[in-house]
């Protein structure tokens, strides 16, 4: 039977395949932080109203409604058809759209009277909720900025180890001995057999011997050899398998 060598065992291909998802890993990364950088670089230079279609959404616009000029009697007070009471030279305007938003409503187009009442139009509705966007968008895109002239920090991975269990799983195969030729002599001669070969099967003992004395080079005659990543749960045969542990420490150069 030939050598087995290293290679046909499965053990470098497992560990190739360990230093190879190692380096996707530590590479898609660092790939993902420059993309987010980007992107947050991208978002900071857009205009507002560019800014506000893109990342505010309608259920933010409508929580802010809420927090700014809601209360338990009214929770939608932007809403078409909300109370609205104008101001006058006697009272503040309410809710205070103005003062939050800086947005000005005018009678007959934002809002119209109601008998004794005032209520906002949708072009009303319409208008308050683009100032609240509008002050979203302010809010978190100077965040934003604040955020990139400071510095964003990235992690980067210069070095490291990888652990991982394995399982080295020995299979006995019995050969299988051709029977031997037999001899054709004279017919004066006494025929006579040769005696019969021996099936030689290695032995358990003999092969854990082998395993602690030749190491190098790993010549197991009628044994297969594989390397699979152990299960946390699986229980190893004592007659079969070996459970062992392969460390790589790795360094990263950029």
């Amino acid at each position: 039977m030939s050598e087995k060598k290293l290679a046909d065992l499965g053990l470098a291909e497992f560990v190739a395949g360990l230093i190879s998802e190692t380096f996707e890993a530590v590479s898609s990364s660092l790939e993902d932080q420059i993309r987010r950088h980007s992107d947050l670089e991208m978002a900071a230079d857009l205009n507002i109203s560019e800014f506000s279609e893109m990342y505010i959404t309608s259920d933010q616009v409508e929580e802010a409604a809420f927090q700014l000029f809601g209360s338990e009697e009214n929770e939608n007070p932007a809403q078409k058809g909300s109370a609205y009471l104008p101001p006058t030279n006697n009272q503040m305007e309410l809710p205070a759209f103005f003062k939050a938003l800086g947005v000005e409503l005018k009678e007959e187009v934002h809002f119209t009277k109601s008998g004794r009442t005032f209520m906002l139009t949708e072009d009303g509705s319409d208008l308050v909720f683009d100032g609240i966007r509008e002050r979203l968008a302010v809010e978190q895109q100077t965040v934003l900025q604040n955020m990139l002239n400071s510095g964003i920090p990235k992690i980067v991975v210069d070095r490291g180890k990888i652990v991982s269990k394995v399982t080295f799983d020995l299979t006995e195969e019995e050969e299988e001995v051709q029977p031997p030729t037999p001899t054709v002599v004279r017919p004066a001669v006494s025929m006579a057999r040769l005696p019969q070969i021996e099936a030689f099967n290695t032995s358990k003992l003999a092969l854990l011997n082998r395993l602690g004395t030749n190491r190098s080079s790993l010549i197991l005659p009628g044994v297969k050899f594989k390397v699979k990543q152990a299960d946390s749960t699986s229980v190893s045969s004592s007659t079969t398998s070996i459970l062992g542990e392969v460390e790589i420490e790795f360094r990263t150069v950029i």
